[in-house]
């Protein structure tokens, strides 16, 4: 359905929505609804691709969890490692053959083979492809692109020192790690951490060290970012219908997807989702991008940016953020207070020890 009203926007200005078309959608299968971030747009094109003999790359986390990097995807069964939100920059590169190697060379590979391939990722990193293969003369016939409505991912800083935190936090290696579990539905997000020793961690993702620093804190370069609005150089944008109530049409508790067409290309890709599998409907592109502004603009950098940069290699992820807090006492107070009875342990005599111990220490 193509918009009645033009313009979307509020704050920063309007952003002219002419010429665009948006659809709403998610898998009808409970299961497979669950294992998505939001409705599973990304993954029921991927499939379609798929199931057609084509390719898929898009971001997965690197087998110990500690980075994000990129996965070609030609096996339905293996589409999971593409699953879910990936809040950290990404490494372009791709494990095959049991080594890494560049990721858009192994892009233009694939092309070459005139296989269908889809591409999915951030904006820039649509953007970086199609300049890698315009500048190499790659054509580009067989590819199908995809972005990804984004609040600008955080530093990989915040995902490793995070990692690492649970890990010597649970004396395991981490097996399994996602920012996006739908523990109640939807809304609100968890993030939960599954360990090779069978214990598990679950957390209301805001309420997290790496919640709060993603909500604050992106790559640099992310605050000027320049592939939003008109200049998204994917044929789809997808990303969570933020905006949708439940009272509205085609709202679903565990989760619905936008889905943003900007050309011609898109829509031969739109054609190919299975209907039976996945509930697709009209949407007001207007009300869709108004509800996303990330669609059209960045986000705000914060004044203690580069503060913030320092502390979190200084001091890892938990203390930066005591630190931007404010609470600079909070960080030294334990190690004071260990110093001070340490210091007392080795001055006072054991008399007066005692009598502190009884007098204080075991007082109920």
């Amino acid at each position: 359905m193509k918009n009645s009203i033009m313009k979307a926007g509020q704050g920063q200005g309007l952003f002219d929505c002419s010429g665009l078309t948006a659809y709403s959608g998610y898998f009808r299968d409970k299961n497979k609804l669950l294992a998505s971030s939001s409705g599973g747009a990304a993954a029921v094109l991927s499939e379609a691709i798929i199931k057609e003999g084509g390719c898929v790359f898009g971001a997965c986390y690197s087998s110990d969890f500690r980075s994000v990097e990129f996965a070609c995807i030609e096996r339905l069964e293996d589409l999971n490692r593409l699953k879910g939100s990936k809040y950290s920059d990404s490494v372009k590169r791709i494990f095959h053959d049991g080594k890494y190697t560049a990721l858009w060379p192994y892009v233009s590979e694939k092309l070459s083979s005139g296989r269908e391939v889809l591409f999915t990722g951030l904006g820039c990193d649509v953007a970086a492809l199609r300049a890698f293969l315009r500048a190499n003369h790659i054509d580009s016939a067989n590819l199908f692109t995809v972005d990804l409505i984004c609040y600008g991912p955080t530093l990989s800083g915040v995902h490793e020192s995070f990692i690492d935190s649970l890990e010597r936090k649970y004396n395991s290696r981490v097996k399994n790690f996602t920012v996006r579990y739908k523990k109640f539905g939807w809304v609100p997000p968890y993030v939960m951490a599954e360990f090779e020793n069978g214990q598990e961690f679950c957390m209301k993702f805001y309420d997290s060290d790496y919640g709060k620093a993603f909500g604050l804190y992106a790559r640099k370069v992310c605050y000027g970012c320049r592939f939003r609005g008109i200049n998204h150089q994917s044929d789809i944008t997808v990303g969570d219908y933020w905006g949708l109530r439940p009272e509205m049409s085609g709202y679903n508790p565990d989760g619905v997807s936008v889905l943003i067409i900007h050309n011609e290309r898109g829509r031969e890709l739109m054609d190919k989702i299975n209907k039976d599998e996945f509930a697709l409907m009209p949407a007001d592109v207007s009300y869709i991008i108004q509800s996303n502004p990330m669609y059209y603009k960045p986000r705000g950098k914060p004044l203690d940016y580069e503060k913030f940069c320092g502390d979190l290699k200084r001091y890892g992820l938990h203390k930066a953020l005591i630190i931007h807090d404010g609470g600079y006492l909070r960080i030294y107070a334990g190690k004071l207070a260990r110093l001070i009875k340490s210091c007392a342990r080795k001055i006072l005599p054991s008399s007066l020890k005692r009598f502190i111990k009884r007098t204080f220490l075991h007082r109920n």
